[in-house]
C-alpha cells in the first residue's frame, strides 16, 4: 500500500492512502521513483572488512555494467547476471527508454569478501534527459551487488 501526498505546498500537504499513481508525477518520474525505491529496499549491509580498490575482474564487471547501461544494451546487462527476471528486464527497459542521453558514473566503490563471493558497494550517478518532460535529470543511489565466480569471470546475483 502506498502513501501519497497532495499536490499542495508541503506545509499544507496531508498524507492519505492511495492505490493509483501519484497525480503530480509524470510517467518517467514514477519509473525513476520505482527504481530508487526498489534499489533502497534491496540494499544489503555487511559487517566484513571492505577493500577500497576492487580486484581487476570485479572492476571489469562493473565497467561492463556501466557501459551496457549507457549503451542501453539489455542483452549485455542480462548476461552479467546469474538470473534476470522478465519483470526486471521490463522495468529496466522502461527506465532506459525514458533516459535520453544517459551517462552513468560509478564512484566510491568498496568490496567486501563473502567466502568465494564479494559484495560490491558503489554510488551510481545517472545523468539524462527525461524523454517525456525534456528536462535534465540526475539520479544518485548507493547500491550493493553480490558477485559470484562464474567460470573464468564473475556474475551478479541477487543473493547467496
Amino acid at each position: 500500500m502506498r502513501l501519497a501526498r497532495s499536490c499542495s505546498s508541503p506545509s499544507t500537504a496531508r498524507t492519505s492512502r492511495m492505490t493509483g499513481p501519484h497525480p503530480c508525477r509524470s510517467a518517467g518520474a514514477r519509473v525513476v521513483a520505482a527504481v530508487v525505491a526498489l534499489t533502497l529496499l534491496s540494499r544489503v549491509g555487511y559487517g566484513h572488512a571492505q577493500l577500497l580498490n576492487p580486484p581487476a575482474p570485479v572492476s571489469q564487471v562493473l565497467e561492463e555494467y556501466r557501459v551496457a547501461l549507457e549503451n542501453k544494451d539489455l542483452d549485455h546487462l542480462v548476461a552479467l547476471y546469474v538470473a534476470f527476471s522478465a519483470r526486471q528486464r521490463q522495468a529496466l527497459h522502461e527506465y532506459l527508454e525514458n533516459a535520453a542521453g544517459l551517462t552513468v558514473e560509478l564512484a566510491d566503490v568498496t568490496v567486501a569478501p563473502l567466502g568465494d563471493a564479494v559484495a560490491v558497494t558503489y554510488t551510481r550517478r545517472d545523468h539524462f534527459v527525461d524523454r517525456e518532460s525534456g528536462k535534465p535529470q540526475h539520479l544518485e543511489v548507493r547500491l550493493t551487488k553480490i558477485l559470484v565466480p562464474d567460470g573464468e569471470g564473475w556474475k551478479i546475483t541477487d543473493g547467496l
